[in-house]
């Protein structure tokens, strides 16, 4: 595979290389050819390094903490794979919602993409191309071929769907290529994205998952996620309990009682696992009898999944309270907010987390990448560009969406004060975290938080002209926006993993996702602030 890479690169770089030295001077041969080769060996080094990085990644899967009983079914779709064969070969997961599709495929795709030319795992497929049909398509092929192709901070603007299946047949027609497209549920979306087997090259494995195996007649091989075993589901529902395999001995009967009723489904005991992780006995036995409450049915936890229940909901549902602020290793500072009163959260919050940013500076890098990472959490994530529908008003919707999040994470990019939109946005936020126990997690991209918190350098500029063309009550309240938000623990993304944005954005998802399961914060939190 390495090889290829390299004698792949070798050939187009001898070429391009011959052309540019008989468009110079004779003289100049040897210079140019000199520093064309260390180009080039500097290119070979990267590539190196990317593929040792993937391959040591493989095998790593990090949708779910806990991987009880997920082995023998990466194997069993392993072994429809037949990678390594020669072909272009489809594989179909389906099962219920909350049944562990996606926690399967991605396990498969940490542990075999390295053997492939290029891979693309692209998530919630249907809730893209619903959402904005043609719009939603054209944005899930962007992605696909910008992973594929390893650019990772390049610009992709398609045209139309059709531009996109151009595409996706000319660039991808003789790469060897692994591809996961989760939760569909249409044929439209077959068809833009892994319309035939011609598209890709030989050795090429598509890998499709949904709850409607009426999808996969064109699949070679279909693969159905059965519900865990008593055992299994013992075992997990003890570790998100438990934090340990078994149940606690006074708390046998009641996790029994749990296991039953969650009817063999990852996600609902995952959900009721980390629900009741650290509570009393009371609390347990008052969980058992809401379970009760259902009517008897074993399975209604089940159906409740089943029946089009977001995965967020359903947590929403359980998890009473969320803890508010969340220490990071790399936080600035810290602050005082409140916490959602109980039994209000589980109804009010619509999405896991709402993303502000500017769009010019980071939609189609740093934030493109941390959406897509938070996507794969599971949890419903609001970005503009793939939530807001054509017609509709954009500031009533983008407010009532900022009203509808659990958590605000703000991308403070050197353009982002710059824009109205975007210090409303804030202001909305700020205004949501005093009114509805909102969590805010700012991230410093390419500026400083002290910057920030005293619209200093840059920002002294940009809010010199905001004066002149703006209220100076709102003006006041930017400014006091800026001031609160600066002191909230976040990212300093410069002063985080080394500057690495992927390390970065690794370690703002895992936060993130830990404060969306977080459950047993119930009272306010009091914490100092640093100055």
């Amino acid at each position: 595979m390495l090889v290829k890479l390299l004698k792949d690169e070798l050939t187009v770089s001898y070429h391009a290389h011959l052309d540019l030295v008989w468009l110079l001077d004779m003289s100049q041969i040897h210079v140019t050819f000199l520093g064309a080769f260390l180009l080039y060996v500097e290119k070979c080094i990267e590539l190196i390094v990317k593929e040792i990085y993937r391959c040591v990644e493989g095998g790593v899967s990090t949708i779910v903490k806990y991987q009880v009983g997920i082995e023998s079914h990466v194997n069993k779709v392993e072994s429809l794979l037949k990678v390594g064969l020669d072909g272009v070969h489809f594989v179909g997961i389906f099962g219920r919602a909350g049944e562990g599709k996606t926690t399967v495929a991605r396990a498969i795709f940490d542990k075999i993409s390295c053997q492939f030319e290029g891979s693309c795992f692209l998530t919630n497929v249907k809730g893209v191309s619903n959402k904005h049909e043609t719009e939603g398509l054209k944005y899930l092929q962007e992605n696909l071929l910008l992973q594929i192709l390893g650019l990772e901070h390049a610009v992709l603007h398609l045209t139309s769907v059709d531009e996109g299946v151009k595409m996706i047949r000319t660039m991808l027609r003789s790469k060897r290529v692994l591809i996961v497209l989760d939760e569909v549920d249409g044929d439209k979306q077959l068809e833009c994205l892994v319309g035939r087997r011609d598209w890709f090259g030989d050795g090429t494995r598509i890998i499709t998952t949904t709850r409607n195996a009426d999808l996969l007649h064109s699949h070679d091989k279909l693969y159905s996620v059965p519900e865990l075993a008593r055992h299994e589901a013992l075992e997990l529902f003890s570790w998100y309990a438990f934090q340990q395999g078994t149940p606690n001995k006074e708390f046998e009967k009641p996790s029994f009682s749990v296991v039953n009723y969650a009817s063999g489904l990852p996600l609902v005991l995952e959900v009721l696992g980390s629900f009741l992780y650290g509570r009393g006995t009371e609390e347990w036995k008052s969980t058992v009898e809401r379970l009760e409450d259902t009517g008897g049915d074993r399975n209604v936890m089940g159906q409740q999944v089943a029946h089009d229940v977001h995965q967020d909901k359903l947590r929403n549902l359980w998890h009473d309270t969320y803890i508010n602020v969340v220490f990071l290793e790399n936080q600035i500072s810290r602050t005082t907010f409140p916490v959602a009163s109980q039994n209000e959260s589980a109804k009010k919050w619509k999405y896991g987390a709402f993303l502000s940013f500017r769009g010019v500076d980071t939609r189609r890098t740093f934030t493109s990448h941390l959406y897509t990472c938070l996507e794969q959490t599971g949890f419903c994530i609001f970005k503009d560009d793939v939530m807001l529908e054509t017609g509709d008003c954009i500031a009533t919707t983008l407010f009532k969406s900022i009203q509808e999040s659990r958590i605000a994470i703000i991308i403070f990019s050197k353009n982002y004060a710059s824009s109205h939109w975007c210090l409303d946005e804030l202001t909305k936020i700020m205004k949501c975290v005093d009114n509805n126990g909102t969590t805010v997690f700012p991230v410093f991209l390419d500026i400083e938080p002290s910057d920030v918190r005293k619209q200093r350098n840059s920002l002294a500029n940009v809010f010199a002209k905001h004066k002149t063309t703006s209220e100076l009550e709102k003006v006041g309240k930017w400014k006091e926006a800026l001031r609160n938000v600066a002191n909230i623990a976040g990212w300093d993304v410069a002063k985080s993993a080394n500057g690495d944005w992927g390390e970065c954005i690794k370690v703002i998802v895992n936060q993130v996702s830990q404060n969306m399961n977080a459950t047993r914060a119930s009272k306010r939190r009091e914490i100092i602030v640093e100055s």
